[in-house]
């Protein structure tokens, strides 16, 4: 019975979270307020709703009943748990090389008191343009955000038969967002992006620090 109520809530987030990051619900959300609201406070906004259903459902899987599937033996937790750390800072690391502060839409707050004709430089959620990151940990792999949410989600030590369908689920949405962001680059940078992808794994992390270590040198 509680698998399809979590199988319920992970769908529920996956639309809720796919139609705000998509143009057509920026444009939705622009109709219902204004192009200053959203370049403003829409990110901002966006991160804080993502945060909170993320942790609703966290604490709604710890509330309820669920039958353990497998839980690792001491010294493969301190493993998994490290792997889980590591992929918290491999995200930290793709933040640091975007713009943290825009990313999470605090420049996009700070800027409210700029006039109207100022902010039209700035995109319908307030970023300040396209950048095409290949630096940092962008040069080891192309997607360290989505990696990061992957190995955080994926290696938790103790796996309830709900855990699995949020893992499932989670996993599902990450690697689908991934290649529907290779395509829109693709689109986007042609022979350059083609160029990166011929450097850069997608997900292989061994691969990357393998290609950026030993075959640079």
């Amino acid at each position: 019975m509680y698998i399809y109520k979590v199988t319920f809530i992970c769908v529920g987030f996956i639309l809720i979270h796919s139609f705000m990051v998509s143009k057509i619900g920026k444009c939705f959300f622009r109709r219902l307020t204004s192009d200053r609201f959203m370049k403003l406070y829409y990110r901002l906004i966006f991160v804080l709703i993502s945060a909170v259903l993320m942790f609703s459902i966290y604490f709604y899987l710890n509330y309820i009943p669920g039958r353990v599937l497998y839980s690792a033996p001491l010294w493969l937790k301190y493993i998994m748990h490290s792997i889980q750390i590591g992929g918290m800072l491999f995200g930290m690391g793709s933040l640091l090389t975007l713009d943290f502060f825009e990313f999470f839409g605090i420049r996009q707050f700070n800027r409210k008191n700029l006039s109207s004709r100022v902010l039209t430089v700035y995109s319908v959620d307030g970023c300040g343009g396209f950048r095409f990151a290949t630096t940092g940990v962008y040069s080891i792999i192309r997607h360290p955000i989505y990696f990061a949410g992957i190995l955080m989600i994926t290696f938790q030590s103790v796996i309830t038969e709900n855990w699995l369908v949020v893992t499932i689920f989670a996993d599902i949405y990450f690697i689908i967002a991934a290649f529907k962001e290779e395509y829109l680059l693709a689109k986007m940078l042609g022979v350059r992006h083609k160029q990166y992808r011929q450097k850069v794994p997608m997900f292989n992390i061994f691969m990357g620090l393998y290609r950026k270590f030993a075959v640079s040198k």
